[in-house]
C-alpha cells in the first residue's frame, strides 16, 4: 500500500483572514517565513529571490497521481470562507480545479486526479454584514499527495 505524503499544511494555528479579504495560502510557505522577515529590510539580498520567485509559490504536485485536500473553517470564524484550488503548468494558470464554500465550523475533504504541475490555494473570506465585530476567519488546509 503506497502512502500519502503531506505536501502542504497551513501553520499550526491556522491562517487568519479579515472578512472581505483574500489570501493565497500557498505563497506563505511555513518553512520560508523565518528568512522572509529580514530580507525585506536589507533589500540587497532581494534580487536573487526574484528569478526563483515562482518555484516558491504553489505546491509541486507533478509527481503524484492524486491529491487529497483537507480544509476547515474554524467554528469561531466570523464568516464563511471560499477555498479555490488553482492549477498551473509551466508557471501558467490552467484551471480552477474546484471552489468550495465553508461555513464556520465546516470541514471538507476531497480527492482529485492531478491535472497539472503546481497547485495554489486561495482562501477568500466573505465580507461581514455589520462592521461592529472585529473577529476574523481562521482556516486550516492540508494537501496530501498519493503516487
Amino acid at each position: 500500500m503506497s502512502k500519502n505524503k503531506l505536501l502542504f499544511s497551513t501553520p499550526q494555528g491556522g491562517v487568519s483572514l479579515r472578512p472581505g479579504t483574500s489570501k493565497i495560502l500557498t505563497n506563505d510557505r511555513h518553512h520560508d517565513h523565518h528568512h522572509d522577515n529580514h530580507h525585506n529590510q536589507d533589500g540587497h539580498d532581494d534580487h536573487h529571490h526574484h528569478d526563483h520567485h515562482h518555484d516558491n509559490t504553489g505546491i509541486d504536485i507533478s509527481k503524484y497521481e492524486t491529491i487529497r485536500v483537507y480544509a476547515r473553517n474554524r467554528s469561531r470564524s466570523a464568516t464563511s470562507v471560499s477555498i479555490s484550488l488553482l492549477v498551473s503548468q509551466d508557471d501558467r494558470f490552467i484551471a480552477k480545479l474546484d471552489k468550495v464554500m465553508l461555513a464556520p465550523g465546516q470541514t471538507y475533504t476531497q480527492t482529485y486526479s492531478v491535472p497539472g504541475q503546481t497547485l495554489d490555494i486561495r482562501a477568500t473570506a466573505t465580507p461581514q454584514r455589520s462592521n461592529r465585530s472585529y473577529r476574523v476567519d481562521v482556516v486550516d488546509v492540508q494537501v496530501y499527495g498519493h503516487k
